[in-house]
């Protein structure tokens, strides 16, 4: 399947006629200036045509449209995805293709014709320097900042286009007595500091709504990966609180081993991050919120034998697309099975209730 992708990125001639790639900053128009584009499988993100771009208002429309479809007549799920720092776009298409991968059914399983559709967010990290270097940590940290509301405006033309897709379906059930809702659900996962990104994405949507209550839940589930976010984060309204009203449910994952949120939070003067740590105290969260520690499972030399090229990233942060233990309660998660029930996890009630430990 193709990869479909919004970005606030700059195009960069390629040298190759008409041939172009996203680079490491922001759109000349700025940082909330989006572009909408689909990626075939076959074709690399360092050499893109200007048919994969839809930058009017009606090729927009026809995008959502062909994804509307695709997840009407497929059966899929679509996933949006945020990545994290020192993610230039390549690589982020990378991840969102690995991610893809990764979350198809085991073969012969129930389900095993049902895939998802991955809808990638790209915005201007890049891979420039030492993964502990302060001056790439701080850059990229800004340009997520900066991004969140650009994260906001695609999130408002999901939900603006989901409102019309509603509102053709009553039209046609009064006319016809059938409605045109494809019946499929819409998930989002946000890894690393893909998560800041979330969280000044959320802050426009509530700029913009003005109460917490006006914002829709548009999503089934919402995983957060490895949060670089501080760990009391979803108990602050200037931060993710509100987060549980885009969705049925929030399932946090952390590892407290996570080398990266280590370095963050160790040497880039963060507070506990949470990713790390989990919620700071569960008893404050939305009782939609699940957190999940991964610890006892992320092992990072068996999930190297699956992938080598995970070696080359920090394994105890990018588990999501690697660890087999993880990636299962992740297909159990968007498969909506109730947190209780999920196969291989453990409670942890003396950390609160919706407390969970791979094992």
């Amino acid at each position: 399947m193709s990869i479909y992708f919004a970005t606030n990125r700059q195009r960069v001639s390629v040298g190759q006629a008409g041939r172009f790639r996203f680079g490491e900053r922001f759109s000349e128009d700025g940082p909330e200036d989006l572009v909408f584009g689909k990626i075939p499988n076959d074709m690399s993100p360092e050499a893109l045509t200007t048919e994969c771009i839809y930058d009017t208002l009606a090729r927009k429309e026809a995008l959502f449209q062909e994804i509307k479809q695709a997840m009407q007549y497929e059966n899929h799920d679509t996933i949006i995805y945020v990545h994290g720092f020192r993610n230039n776009f390549a690589d982020a298409v990378e991840g969102a293709r690995k991610l893809q991968k990764a979350l198809l059914p085991v073969e012969g399983s129930k389900n095993a014709a049902k895939g998802y559709h991955v809808v990638l967010f790209s915005w201007p990290a890049d891979r420039l320097g030492a993964m502990e270097s302060q001056k790439n940590y701080t850059n990229d940290r800004l340009d997520a900042r900066l991004s969140g509301p650009a994260l906001g405006r695609a999130t408002q033309f999901m939900i603006d286009f989901l409102v019309q897709v509603m509102e053709h379906s009553r039209q046609s059930f009064r006319a016809t007595g059938r409605g045109d809702l494809c019946g499929q659900k819409l998930h989002l996962i946000c890894h690393s500091m893909g998560n800041y990104v979330l969280t000044h994405a959320l802050q426009k949507l509530l700029n913009d709504v003005k109460t917490p209550q006006s914002i829709p839940s548009v999503f089934e589930e919402v995983v957060l990966v490895a949060a670089d976010e501080d760990s009391e984060a979803l108990e602050q309204d200037d931060r993710l609180k509100h987060l549980d009203r885009l969705a049925r449910r929030v399932t946090v994952y952390y590892n407290p081993n996570d080398k990266a949120l280590r370095v963050s939070h160790l040497t880039k003067g963060n507070p506990e991050r949470l990713g790390a740590g989990g919620p700071r105290n569960m008893q404050r969260v939305s009782g939609k919120v699940v957190a999940v520690n991964v610890d006892a499972r992320v092992d990072w030399r068996e999930d190297m034998l699956l992938d080598l090229d995970m070696i080359s990233t920090c394994p105890e942060h990018g588990y999501h697309l690697y660890n087999t233990a993880v990636i299962w309660d992740m297909r159990q998660v968007l498969a909506g099975i109730t947190a209780a029930s999920i196969q291989g996890r453990e409670p942890q009630p003396f950390l609160g209730q919706g407390s969970f430990k791979l094992v």
